[in-house]
């Protein structure tokens, strides 16, 4: 038996499986040896059809019953993870059943228009052009700074009706609550139906859902090879590390193939696990394991066994629907969770501006905020609830304000719905002013909550791949560790080096220097943003924090290439000669500046001038600053410098 992150799953009394860790908690750790157990996989589970019991076991893969719980952890400290829902078990709760129907049909109803091979739905959300790629994000996100939550972002047909993408929010938002609600043990809801009471996290379509921010759909058509081609990132082996760690995301299989294909598989490649995600079944997972998806292709005459369904399955007529691949997943964003009530949008988007150009400080009351939100009612409770938690917490800082009754709160957020006007619930709103209220409960609450997450946090095996990326690269073998065979697990070997792409940290430490972020109040330079806004926290805690924007490090020489350095010109001069000579000439109209303020000069006051580290003296004198005249001058984000121009 070859070994990985985790070990092999064991079936308890009830049914469910149990999984312990396998890799250490303290001293030394091989991450490149955890790395490569999470990237290896089994070229069997790319076969169409299913596998047998033996070969199961030859690649020490667990295929997930239906209705079988998975918990992780240590032996008496076990997490629930996950669960697989066949047909059967998704016809056993006829709400979600109905609910799913619908949602497959909105998402593959054929285009009306110039495209009939893809669904209208998709052709809504891509404005009628060809997408680049076929992921969408609805619900809310938030920026890559870490410093606003909002509405995922739209393009001019949502603008002008957000009720299409707002009712498929909210048929998602009701199956994976309904779920949720049916099959995570209940002590685990009601820790995070408090936290949601407490933060007031912006969750989409409808007000029901306490667990959930996002919806992402992931459109591929019936006999793809590969996910990646289409998806990107999200078809290929990768970990979601923004997710939260104690909330589950919910996979929907909308699916809709000819006969004689295999539906494909999707991989719970930490634990070893995978589950066949056929038209109409669910898995009900942690994001931030990594995973990855095998999308359906056809038999092609294979001798193995075809996929059986659990329960008969709706068929679309081909005239109205197209063939597809169709996942809709519902996720759990742990920042906007966390935060949305102190970081929600507060600047209003041009294009919401309307016809009147009015822009306000709250675009999520706007109505292109429906296609997040689902329902007005969700839209219009997140706005009381969330001014009864800032109220509130503000009160605690300052005794002199006044926190208003649930009812008046209530009162102010007043909204109209088919002609009626109508009021938040008022009870919902107390709840959310005694969560905030320091207590015993409240402080009772978070140190449970606080605990939960170490748990959870614990029994993952790693947190990113190379440099904390989401994505990784998948290694298909056919004998099991030969990718890691050669490693020791007790040696501390770090995590290797990935390829440098624009936008990455690699790339801006590339073309800024090693200390791209500098501090706005003093001379400190850092590597990241974190460390720069834990000084500004040390030592200017009297300024506002902002996120910084790289800049060039002067101390840092940009590696040039050498067509770069010596690209002549038409003439034959040399492009380094051009800019010396206008370097000269600025030199010269300096000189008489100088001369022009010689007088003024003698009657001033002398100033001492305080020492200047010789590394900082080279990087700040003509000479040295030279080479970076054109850099400074015309450096423009992510395209390097531009040459001078032949005089």
């Amino acid at each position: 038996m070859v070994e990985f992150n985790f070990k092999a799953p064991v079936l308890q009394e009830d049914g469910s499986i149990t999984i312990e860790p396998n890799f250490p908690k303290e001293g030394p750790i091989n991450e490149i040896m955890a790395l490569a157990r999470n990237s290896e996989l089994p070229k069997l589970l790319k076969e169409a059809g299913e596998l047998t019991p033996e070969e199961d076991k030859q690649i020490q893969y667990h295929r997930l019953l239906s209705k079988q719980p998975v918990y992780v952890g240590k032996k008496g400290k076990e997490v629930f993870d996950a669960i697989f829902l066949d047909e059967l078990a998704v016809k056993e709760i006829p709400r979600v059943h109905d609910w799913m129907c619908e949602l497959r049909q909105l998402l593959l109803h054929r285009d009306t228009g110039k495209d009939t091979d893809r669904s209208g739905f998709e052709m809504f959300l891509t404005n009628g052009k060809e997408p680049r790629t076929r992921f969408y994000q609805l619900g809310f996100n938030v920026n890559p700074q870490a410093t606003m939550i909002s509405a995922a972002r739209v393009c001019k047909t949502t603008i002008n009706d957000p009720s299409v993408v707002a009712e498929a929010t909210r048929l998602a938002a009701l199956i994976s609550t309904e779920l949720l609600e049916a099959y995570v043990p209940a002590d685990i809801l009601a820790l995070l139906q408090q936290q949601a009471i407490t933060d007031v996290p912006l969750t989409m379509g409808h007000e029901k859902n306490k667990y959930t921010t996002g919806l992402q759909l992931n459109i591929s058509s019936a006999d793809a090879n590969t996910l990646k081609l289409e998806l990107g990132v999200g078809g290929d082996l990768h970990i979601d590390k923004d997710d939260s760690p104690r909330n589950y995301t919910v996979l929907l299989s909308l699916t809709n193939i000819p006969e004689g294909h295999w539906p494909g598989r999707t991989l719970y490649v930490d634990l070893r696990l995978y589950t066949v995600m056929a038209p109409m079944t669910v898995f009900i997972f942690k994001g931030c394991r990594s995973h990855m998806s095998l999308g359906p292709r056809p038999m092609n005459g294979s001798t193995r066994k075809a996929y059986q369904p659990a329960a008969e399955v709706p068929k679309l007529d081909p005239a109205g629907f197209i063939y597809s691949r169709i996942t809709a997943i519902v996720y759990p964003k742990d920042f906007v969770l966390l935060n949305s009530a102190t970081h929600v949008r507060s600047t209003t988007p041009r294009d919401f501006f309307g016809k009147e150009g009015i822009a306000t400080s709250n675009p999520e009351v706007l109505p292109v905020a429906l296609a997040a939100f689902g329902t007005l009612e969700n839209q219009w409770s997140f706005q009381a609830q969330s001014f009864a938690c800032n109220r509130t917490r503000h009160s605690r800082q300052d005794p002199n304000i006044v926190v208003p009754s649930a009812q008046a709160i209530a009162g102010m957020f007043q909204y109209r719905k088919d002609g009626k006007v109508l009021t938040p619930d008022i009870a919902e709103i107390q709840k959310v002013i005694d969560a905030n209220t320091k207590s015993p409960a409240t402080d009772a609450h978070k140190k449970a909550l606080n605990a939960f997450t170490r748990k959870c946090r614990g029994t993952l095996s790693m947190k990113g791949y190379n440099r904390g990326l989401r994505q990784g690269e998948a290694q298909w073998v056919e004998k099991l560790g030969s990718t890691f065979e050669h490693m020791d697990p007790m040696k501390p070997e770090q995590r290797a080096k990935s390829i440098v792409t624009k936008g990455s940290r690699p790339y801006l430490h590339e073309v800024f220097g090693p200390k791209p972020y500098q501090c706005e109040h003093c001379d400190l330079r850092f590597p990241e943003n974190n460390p720069a806004r834990a000084h500004h926290l040390d030592y200017h805690p009297e300024f506002e924090w902002a996120s910084l924007e790289p800049t060039l490090d002067p101390c840092y020489t940009p590696p040039y290439d050498s067509e770069d350095e010596a690209e002549t010109t038409e003439s034959g001069d040399i492009v380094e000669d051009n800019v010396e000579s206008a370097g000269d000439v600025e030199e010269e109209e300096l000189e008489k500046e100088k001369d022009e303020e010689e007088k003024v000069e003698e009657e001033e006051e002398q100033v001492v001038e305080p020492p200047v580290s010789k590394k900082r003296q080279a990087s700040t004198s003509p000479v040295g600053m030279k080479k970076f005249k054109f850099v400074l001058k015309d450096f423009r984000w992510g395209s390097g410098y531009k040459k001078p121009e032949k005089p």
